[in-house]
């Protein structure tokens, strides 16, 4: 095959796989701070699941993310969280869990560890949806300064990411790093060298947005060039109404939908 005619087959097949990338599209769910262990929060759930159940076909998630504190300190009272998973199975679509600080906690870190990994799967995982790579990670050692443990999450979010090589990525963790502006001032819950060292990481040109919980409050920040879109919570501390969100994915960028309860 004659140069010029192999350099217009490689020119058309180049064509064709960006429109293919391009013309990617789909929904998925965010959940965030359900915080299982009353009654009001479990019922908070059932409303949730039955409300994307009822969503038009337009909007039907293909999975749904629950980015951290299903639980509420109470994580080794197993009990507390098998209706809410059951719950959330019943959707029939993949569920993604990644922890918050009020399901693995300090003070008890090893059995509540455990009991995460035993209930609820890897502290740290990665899936692909279309093309898209989904990393979901326990950004809470590094928020925390946990000696080793915030080194092993920034070794695999870096490594992570490099195998993701040029596929678009989404992150997803419980405690956006940024500060957190409440009762009147900004308060500091990750340290300035942990923010930029993270912040650095994600400046990936294939990284295209994080999703967060953990402020009860919607947020809209920039980590850099990369969107960091910080969600509500379902459950109803501090008199929160409960919410939820559908993301849709469409040509590399990401728009939501907030649905509340009522």
């Amino acid at each position: 095959m004659k140069s010029g005619l192999w350099r217009a087959v490689l020119a058309a097949i180049s064509l064709a796989m960006s429109a293919q990338a391009a013309s990617t599209n789909f929904h998925f769910v965010q959940l965030t701070d359900l915080h299982w262990g009353t009654e009001e929060h479990l019922a908070r759930t059932r409303w949730a699941v039955d409300s994307i159940r009822r969503l038009p076909p337009e909007l039907k998630p293909d999975f749904v993310v629950v980015t951290g504190d299903m639980m509420a300190d109470n994580i080794l009272d197993e009990p507390a969280a098998v209706e809410g998973l059951r719950l959330l199975r019943s959707l029939n679509v993949p569920v993604h869990y990644l922890p918050g600080n009020h399901d693995i906690l300090r003070h008890d870190l090893l059995r509540t560890r455990a009991a995460y990994t035993n209930l609820f799967g890897p502290r740290y995982h990665r899936a692909e949806h279309a093309g898209v790579t989904l990393l979901f990670v326990d950004a809470e050692p590094p928020r925390k300064n946990d000696g080793g443990g915030g080194t092993e999450a920034i070794e695999w979010l870096s490594n992570t990411l490099t195998q993701a090589q040029s596929q678009s990525v989404i992150v997803f963790q419980h405690a956006p790093a940024v500060l957190d502006f409440y009762d009147g001032r900004l308060r500091k819950h990750w340290s300035p060298k942990t923010i930029a060292a993270w912040t650095n990481l994600l400046q990936r040109p294939n990284v295209q947005a994080v999703i967060t919980g953990h402020f009860h409050r919607d947020e809209l920040h920039w980590l850099g060039r990369v969107p960091l879109y910080v969600s509500g919570p379902l459950a109803g501390y501090w008199g929160r109404q409960g919410s939820y969100r559908i993301y849709e994915y469409r040509d590399g960028r990401l728009s939501y939908r907030t649905v509340y309860l009522e």
